[in-house]
Order: C-alpha cells, then sequence, then structure tokens
C-alpha cells in the first residue's frame, strides 16, 4: 500500500528534479523566459536579492497599449510561503472586459518598491501609446504618494466600497442611542438595540446619499441633510470630515469622481475579483516561487488564463 508520505515524497523528488540546480527565483526567471514574458527585477543595493520582480504578458502589453485609459491596483497575500504581497495591475478593454496588466512580487510594501513597479509598466508604453488617465486604488496613502510622483497626470480615485465599509463600522461603534430601560416581569431590560440599528441606518443612507451626488450643488445639500443626521454624533462627524471627506471628497464623490473617464470604475471590485481567480489557480498559500511555474498545466499561472475575462 503507497501512502500519502510516499506520494508527497515523490512528487518533490520530481519537481526537484524538473528544476535542477536552478534557485526558485532562476527557475522562475527561466520559465518567463521560456514563455517570452517581459520581466524586471530590482535587487537591494548591499546585495544581489531580489527585492521586487515584476512580470506580464506579452498579449497584456498589446492590450495596455490599445486600452491604458484605467488602471485598477491592489495586493493580495497568502500566495506564497514566504508571505510576500502581489501587487496586482488590472485595465478595462473598450468592451468592459478586465484584463491583466501586470503582476509584481514585492518583499515590503514600501513607496520605493511601489514606484519602482510603476516605472517599469510605463516601460511597457510605446512612444505613441496615451498615458493612463484614471487609477482606482484602496485609500492606500503610500500607493497615492507614488501614482502623484509617478503618473502625476492621473486621477485618482479611491475605493468607495471600502470607504463606505470603513464608515459604517466606525457609525456603529461612534454613534450610540441613550439606553432605555424598562421593567418586565419584574426585571429590567435595556431595549436600545432597535433603536441603535435605526440610527446607523439613518446616518449610513445620509453619507451614501451624500457621496453619491451628481453635482457639486447638490452635494452642498446633501452635506447638511449628513451634518443634521449626525448632530448627536460630534465624534463621528469630525472622523468623517477630517479624515474622509475633506482630504479626499474629489476622489469618492460621484459629482467629482464622474468629471474624469473612469468607465464605471469607482471600486477596485474587478482587480480583487482578479485575486481570487489567481489564488484559485494557484492552489496553495504555501508554494515557493516556483510553484508559479504550475506543473500540472506545464505552463506558468500568469498564462492566457489571466488576460481578458
Amino acid at each position: 500500500m503507497t501512502n500519502i508520505k510516499q506520494v508527497y515524497n515523490e512528487r518533490h523528488k520530481f519537481k526537484k528534479a524538473k528544476r535542477g540546480d536552478l534557485t526558485e527565483m532562476q527557475f522562475l526567471i527561466s520559465k518567463l523566459e521560456e514563455n517570452e514574458y517581459v520581466y524586471y527585477v530590482r535587487e537591494k543595493k548591499e546585495s544581489q536579492t531580489a527585492q521586487v520582480i515584476f512580470w506580464t504578458h506579452p498579449t497584456s502589453v498589446k492590450l495596455f497599449n490599445n486600452f491604458p485609459t484605467v488602471l485598477i491596483m491592489d495586493s493580495t497575500y497568502k500566495t506564497n510561503l514566504y508571505r510576500m504581497s502581489l501587487f496586482e495591475i488590472v485595465g478595462i478593454t473598450s468592451t468592459y472586459l478586465t484584463y491583466s496588466v501586470g503582476f509584481a512580487f514585492m518583499t515590503s510594501e514600501k513607496e520605493d518598491n511601489f514606484t519602482w513597479a510603476l516605472q517599469m509598466l510605463l516601460e511597457l508604453l510605446e512612444p505613441n501609446s496615451d498615458m493612463p488617465k484614471v487609477i482606482v486604488t484602496d485609500r492606500d496613502t503610500g500607493m497615492m504618494n507614488v501614482v502623484a510622483n509617478v503618473l502625476p497626470d492621473s486621477s485618482v480615485i479611491l475605493c468607495y466600497f471600502h470607504v463606505d465599509k470603513n464608515v459604517r463600522a466606525r457609525i456603529i461603534t461612534d454613534c450610540k442611542v441613550k439606553q432605555n430601560v424598562v421593567v418586565v416581569d419584574g426585571q429590567k431590560k435595556i431595549v436600545d438595540e432597535a433603536k441603535h440599528s435605526k440610527l446607523v441606518d439613518t446616518i449610513f443612507d445620509a453619507w451614501e446619499k451624500l457621496v453619491e451626488s451628481p453635482t457639486q450643488k447638490l452635494y452642498a445639500g446633501n452635506l447638511m441633510e449628513f451634518q443634521d443626521a449626525c448632530k448627536d454624533c460630534p465624534k463621528f462627524l469630525h472622523y468623517v470630515q477630517t479624515t474622509i471627506l475633506n482630504p479626499f471628497k474629489d476622489k469618492i464623490v460621484r459629482a467629482w469622481t464622474d468629471l474624469v473617464l473612469h468607465l464605471g470604475c469607482r471600486t477596485t471590485n474587478r482587480v480583487e475579483g482578479a485575486h481570487g481567480v489567481v489564488n484559485e489557480y494557484l492552489s496553495t498559500s504555501k508554494g515557493d516561487l516556483g510553484k508559479m511555474y504550475r506543473w500540472d498545466v506545464g505552463k506558468p499561472v500568469w498564462g492566457d488564463t489571466f488576460i481578458v475575462w
């Protein structure tokens, strides 16, 4: 009888034989070259250790040069045993399909690594191609700084889904109602849960109406309604105004975001869906960098499967 450990051992021997004397990074690069991928490696100055590796499929390069208008960027995790983040960039075709632009493994999510990755991204553009017009990302201050430096003429839109999620969580914790205590069968009971839920819904509805304001004039009126709904929650109102609306309203409110050609992309849903495709295809979060080359299909996981969907 063959047990599972013997199967794992034989599979490990097979993979090792396929890789030969190459390191994980050398093996990955050899497969990228074999399949004619475009790739760049950033090494640490004090050593030859790879800090970032950026790669893309040849078809992705063609699509990027034809459809560079809107890019959605985000990082995903749990794709390898080294806990390196996987930075992924996707774009949108003229028929509103999502296509993969490029991928990058990063040892750390520092601004200089993101800067280098975006600079390599721009290397893919031909001289006569248009520059990206809109970048959609989550509220990562470092990423916004990098986009402002590398793509100063591009407009940044923040994922309002993530902002909404954060706002609702703050409403729940910061907006309280006075406890209403009643006596039922000789026992005291607090019956403020329904009131709290109603308050949360009322404030959040006012918030959504504010974010979806189609014009700046309507925004001003909706802002007054929102402030009125939060009159008993000064802590929450101060948080929203100082951390979201004042610095970022032009990046989340429709009255401003609709001034640019974002092709209906005001969230990072497309790139998060791409993360799901990648994670499902990898099938494990414990693989090494050599695992990026799928043994069972005989090609890198970043092949035609991820070009357009």
